[in-house]
């Protein structure tokens, strides 16, 4: 409202913040980092898949890729579901918001997991080390035979899930945790399970399925 100081006209203070353009929303964000993801992904199918396969082809047998190996089984999704489940039924009658957390992270895991399982049967893409017995890169459609389920990762959406699910209800730790999932993550394609471009798809769906279910679930934040 305006008003009059020593008769000179005054007009309403705008906070600095009011000028300012506004913030895209976190679903225009989030769109741009998608599309951001996908480019990056087709290229790397297009440029550097075969590559790095054959990049890491010699490694196979050493003991860094058994190191590697190992380290990898951070995303083997029973954990997850298995601690998840348990930690429901434990907590929930008198820590309802760890309870919450704990089914939060199962739901994360289970939701983007079978729909990891789903892409692999349609998808048909075969694995690297499929690709360096057969010398044939040919997507096979609808094919049950896990050699053909490389696209995407199921580890990858796994240790993603988990990362960005623990990253948002601690975000106090996001960084070094998000760091770890895609380390652990790209641990795959060093033990030529998947190529570079499954494992980003299988970030891209991990990440996805943990934000919109943390909606689902309210999830916030805790500094503890």
């Amino acid at each position: 409202m305006n008003g009059r100081r020593g008769g000179v006209p005054v007009r309403p203070s705008v906070s600095v913040a009011q000028w300012k353009r506004p913030l895209a929303s976190s679903g225009q964000r989030f769109l741009f980092w998608s599309a951001a993801l996908f480019v990056v992904a087709a290229l790397a199918y297009v440029f550097l898949d075969l590559p790095v396969v054959r990049h890491f082809e010699p490694l196979q047998g050493s003991q860094f890729r058994a190191t590697v190996s190992r380290l990898s089984r951070i995303g083997d999704s029973k954990w997850y579901l298995g601690a998840g489940a348990v930690l429901y039924v434990v907590l929930r009658w008198r820590y309802r918001i760890l309870a919450s957390r704990a089914a939060y992270l199962f739901a994360s895991v289970a939701v983007t997991g079978i729909t990891a399982t789903a892409l692999k049967y349609v998808v048909g893409r075969p694995r690297p080390r499929t690709f360096l017995v057969e010398g044939s890169s040919a997507f096979q459609w609808f094919d049950s035979d896990w050699r053909f389920w490389s696209m995407p990762s199921g580890h990858a959406t796994t240790i993603a899930a988990v990362a960005m699910a623990f990253s948002i209800m601690y975000p106090r730790f996001r960084v070094p945790i998000l760091i770890a999932g895609f380390l652990v993550a790209f641990g795959r394609v060093v033990t030529l399970d998947h190529y570079v471009s499954d494992v980003l798809a299988g970030l891209w769906l991990g990440i996805a399925g943990a934000l919109a279910l943390s909606k689902c679930f309210s999830i916030h934040g805790s500094d503890t």
